[in-house]
C-alpha cells in the first residue's frame, strides 16, 4: 500500500505531472487507476500526466516487471524514460571509461 500513499502525496502536493511507479504491473495500473480519479479518464488518455522512468539491467536485459509497469503506461498514453542501469564493477567494467562507454552503447 505505500505506493499509493506516494502516488496520493504526489497528487495531493502538486499541480506538476508526477512519477509512476514501476515497481509491478499493479502498482503501475493503480496508478493509472488515481490519475484517472483526478484528471477524468477522457483527460489521462489524451495528455501526459506522469512520466514513469524505467531501467534495463546492465547489459541490456529488460526484466518482466520494467516490460509489464511499461505497456501498462503505453496503453494510457503516458511517457515513459527508458535509461540503463549500471554499476561500475557488478553490472559493467569496473574502471570510469568502460562503464561509460557500456552505459552510452546501451543508450
Amino acid at each position: 500500500k505505500r505506493h499509493l500513499h506516494i502516488i496520493h502525496s504526489a497528487l495531493k502536493h502538486s499541480d506538476k505531472p508526477f512519477m509512476g511507479i514501476v515497481t509491478s504491473k499493479d502498482r503501475a495500473e493503480d496508478t493509472m487507476a488515481m490519475a484517472g480519479i483526478v484528471f477524468g479518464e477522457d483527460f489521462v488518455r489524451d495528455n501526459p500526466v506522469l512520466v514513469a522512468i524505467t531501467n534495463c539491467n546492465s547489459p541490456l536485459v529488460w526484466d518482466a516487471t520494467m516490460l509489464d509497469a511499461m505497456k501498462v503506461y503505453a496503453r494510457h498514453n503516458q511517457p515513459l524514460i527508458l535509461a540503463p542501469f549500471a554499476l561500475c564493477g557488478a553490472s559493467t567494467s569496473a574502471s570510469a571509461v568502460g562503464a561509460v562507454a557500456q552505459v552510452n552503447a546501451e543508450a
